[in-house]
């Protein structure tokens, strides 16, 4: 599997986990802005924690060992077809998706803007506005707020430029574009959406609080979020008085707060996230299987094109960071009837050089994939892969070195 699936793979294992604790435990509490801290840490630990080097907090990576698969030596193995996989057509799904929600988030962006164009600049109860004709909810985005003010009493006004005030002043608009963006990343996780439709809720709970602490009639201003439902709201983007859930939303307002007792619950992310961080960091492995040729039994392939190296991994035990650059050679063989090309060969890391044959190889003959890796300021456990591509049989091969870098 490639690096970018295994990589969304972890990425969305992480989410899921975290957001079902979200789900279960903090959704109903009144803590709303410890909920909007958890909601961002969310999408930046997912995005981060799958490419962090578990090697860096571990002596060794936590390793399950499987026992290697036994071959049968009669079995022919066939070449594989030069079409795409099933793992390229997945990837390509995928980014066909992101790329079309990419179009329609630069498409709202743009409506955004040229109703900005169309609107004028204000002020209404000493607060800097947008002001525009049509039948619309105010909302805001950024330091804008866009109201029509001819369709609001005055007592209204005041509510709603309280209530929009606070979405400016905390950038709430920062939150909504950043899981706007995430959402196109992971398009696929329903968990996602339902995320961040989530978000947009705790951010209308947050300024519906404030406006109640700034001395407005509850029972006015929920009347004045009945009659702003009836109204259409202008974008996705924005955050206005009407954007999510009204019963959730004027029962929360009513609900007693929660006791302070309870935000211990936020200090359970710390174990989770260490636990996941372990989860993802396991590398469930076999033993490489000596190759099964032998003079009076070769594996043939349909293109007459097989690949086989003389090891597969490469210990290169204790090492000292003083010495530098350690080496080592994997040797290939062609054992086909057709030359053999190495297309190209991924390190796992940068710390890691990949050099090899770039000729072809022919039948009968040897190439080497040679793996470099720097210690430098690395003192610890290291297992590194080297995944090649060839035209050969298997067309993927992973490679691994490891060992254990010291300062002495």
């Amino acid at each position: 599997m490639s690096e970018f699936l295994i990589y969304l793979l972890k990425l969305n294992f992480i989410f899921s986990v975290l957001f079902a604790f979200y789900y279960w435990i903090l959704r109903k509490e009144t803590f709303y802005t410890c909920n909007r801290v958890y909601a961002l840490t969310v999408a930046v630990l997912s995005l981060l924690l799958p490419v962090i080097d578990g090697a860096l907090f571990f002596h060794g990576h936590p390793t399950l060992f499987l026992p290697p698969a036994i071959v049968p030596s009669d079995i022919q193995v066939s070449g594989n077809a030069r079409g795409l996989s099933v793992e390229d057509c997945i990837t390509g799904f995928i980014i066909i998706g992101i790329a079309l929600l990419v179009g329609r988030l630069l498409i709202q962006l743009i409506s955004l803007w040229r109703f900005k164009k169309q609107t004028s600049e204000g002020i209404i109860h000493g607060i800097r506005v947008r002001i525009f004709n049509e039948r619309e909810n105010p909302f805001s985005f950024f330091h804008w707020i866009f109201i029509n003010p001819a369709i609001h009493p005055d007592v209204e006004l005041d509510e709603i430029l309280t209530h929009e005030q606070v979405h400016v002043q905390q950038y709430h608009t920062i939150d909504i574009l950043l899981y706007e963006a995430f959402t196109i990343f992971c398009w696929y996780n329903p968990l996602v959406w339902l995320m961040k439709q989530y978000v947009k809720q705790n951010i209308e709970f947050i300024a519906d609080r404030q406006v109640l602490k700034a001395g407005h009639n509850k029972y006015n201003y929920q009347r004045s979020l009945l009659k702003a439902n009836q109204i259409s709201g202008f974008s996705l983007l924005a955050t206005g008085l009407n954007i999510n859930n009204l019963p959730v939303r004027l029962a929360m307002m009513n609900k007693q707060s929660s006791p302070t007792l309870r935000l211990l619950n936020y200090a359970l992310l710390v174990p989770i996230c260490l636990g996941i961080f372990f989860c993802i960091n396991i590398h469930a492995e076999k033993l490489p299987v000596k190759s099964i040729i032998n003079s009076g039994n070769a594996v043939s392939t349909e293109a007459g094109i097989t690949i086989a190296f003389d090891k597969y991994k490469h210990d290169f035990g204790t090492i000292r960071e003083s010495d530098g650059k350690v080496s080592t050679v994997f040797t290939f063989t062609n054992l086909g009837d057709s030359p053999l090309i190495i297309s190209k060969v991924e390190a796992s890391c940068g710390c890691t050089t990949p050099e090899w044959t770039r000729e072809p190889v022919a039948p009968g003959g040897q190439g080497y994939i040679k793996a470099t890796y720097d210690p430098t300021n690395r003192i610890y456990f290291f297992e590194r892969s080297l995944t090649v591509y060839s035209n050969g049989n298997p067309s993927k091969i992973v490679l691994s070195i490891q060992g254990t870098a010291i300062n002495q």
